[in-house]
């Protein structure tokens, strides 16, 4: 009667971590993109009181000197970027990995990028860069 019982609870145990395993690999499946850290800036007065601010969004991509100059404008740091070669993420928290999902969003004709934070070694009153490859992403949930 012990063996049957073995068979059943090791049968429901792999039955459990495989549904589980395949619950996260489907959250976090797609290409991994190398990204390079380029530093951080604290929040400043001017920033803090834009309307328009990184606490709306836990990260977005720059993709050009004209959206540069407008989060500037917004009181914001941002470093200077070759848009030719590269795209620049700005994020609330400082990110381990960014993905992009394989298919495209409905909405945006673009495949969705997923950054995975590290949220608990990020400065609150800093925001950090970011540089990406020149891919098309949407800004999916982190």
């Amino acid at each position: 009667m012990k063996r049957p019982l073995a068979i059943i609870a090791s049968i429901l145990t792999i039955s459990v971590v495989y549904f589980i395993y395949t619950s996260i690999r489907h959250q976090v499946v797609g290409t991994e993109l190398q990204i390079t850290f380029l530093g951080s800036q604290k929040h400043n007065d001017k920033d803090l009181k834009s309307e328009y601010s990184i606490n709306e969004l836990e990260w977005f991509i720059l993709h050009d000197t004209d959206h540069v100059k407008n989060w500037v404008e917004f009181g914001y740091v941002v470093p200077k970027v070759d848009f030719k070669n590269h795209y620049l993420i700005m994020s609330k928290y400082k990110i381990l990995k960014l993905y992009q999902k394989p298919g495209c969003d409905e909405c945006t004709g673009v495949p969705n990028g997923v950054a995975i934070f590290d949220k608990e070694t990020s400065d609150k009153d800093s925001y950090y860069f970011y540089l990406m490859p020149k891919v098309m992403l949407s800004q999916g949930v982190g």
